[in-house]
């Protein structure tokens, strides 16, 4: 997913109802636009590697879901322990033509 479209992405998670904190943009822009790995994220940042999971699967994942689908972004988020991957899907139900 292009650089300019994660700016949009994670611009909008500071405009949420519930925005996400700056430590948390932090991890979704080290794991999601850098493709840290969980553990080197950890690492660098002194935490639990367990807690950083959690952590993304349970808050940031989900507020990042939710951006993907204000935007009309057709995407797709898929979590991995080792790296992270977000591709760019074909919107469901819409007709071509």
């Amino acid at each position: 997913m292009g650089g300019s479209l994660w700016f949009l992405i994670v611009e909008a998670l500071k405009k949420q109802e519930n925005p996400l904190r700056n430590d948390e943009r932090i991890v979704c822009i080290m794991h999601y636009m850098l493709e840290m790995s969980i553990s080197d994220i950890a690492n660098l940042l002194g935490e639990n590697p367990d807690t950083l999971k959690s952590r993304i699967r349970r808050r940031i994942k989900p507020a990042i879901e939710h951006v993907v689908r204000e935007l009309g972004i057709g995407a797709h988020l898929a979590i991995t322990e080792n790296s992270s991957t977000i591709q760019q899907m074909p919107c469901v139900g819409k007709e071509s033509g």
